[in-house]
């Protein structure tokens, strides 16, 4: 007869009388469990406090990363924002800014974003095979994947992930030959 049984026939009364030897090992196995259950109960506590303070430590290396990153960003955005903030002042005070000036400074912003993935997608006035998930057309304009467009505005994306679609048009030698006369 197993343990359990005996155990179930001693607490419903119909067990036979039990010898006190028999009373001393239930007594002590009972005292081994409950010790082995505690013993269980404190590691499990151990094990969530452990996590806890790994989820917490993970948590606060995410956010310095984070935090690191942006001031990187922000180290390298610094210098040109400075420029157009003092162009800003220039055109208040009634200045007249050259186109050049501000071309370069917003094309200096490019480098410090591209080092976090952020990268146009198409230069303004170039052929490109179309790519619906790249590209959208101004007006009604469609074109089927492949052909050739022009883009007419940049378009950005962060990595793999399209934030703004190129505005583009259908591209034919024609747009090619206006765009080119109307630089000259």
């Amino acid at each position: 007869m197993s343990l359990v049984d005996k155990i179930k026939q001693w607490l419903s009364g119909s067990a036979p009388a039990v010898a006190d030897s028999d009373v001393l090992a239930l007594r002590s196995r009972i005292a081994g469990l409950e010790l082995e259950l505690r013993e269980q109960q404190d590691k499990n506590a151990a094990l969530r406090r452990e996590a806890a303070e790994r989820d917490a430590r993970a948590g606060h290396d995410a956010e310095q990363r984070f935090r690191d990153q942006l001031v990187e960003l922000g180290t390298g955005l610094a210098g040109p924002l400075t420029q157009v903030l003092a162009l800003e002042a220039m055109v208040r005070a009634g200045s007249d800014i050259p186109a050049p000036s501000i071309v370069r400074v917003a094309l200096q912003l490019l480098p410090p974003l591209a080092r976090h993935g952020l990268h146009p997608l198409g230069t303004a006035g170039q052929p490109e095979p179309y790519d619906p998930a790249q590209h959208q057309f101004a007006g009604g304009s469609t074109a089927a994947p492949g052909s050739p467009v022009l883009v007419d505005q940049p378009g950005f994306a962060l990595d793999n992930q399209v934030l703004r679609r190129a505005v583009v048009r259908v591209h034919s030698v024609q747009s090619t030959k206006s765009t080119k006369s109307t630089k000259n």
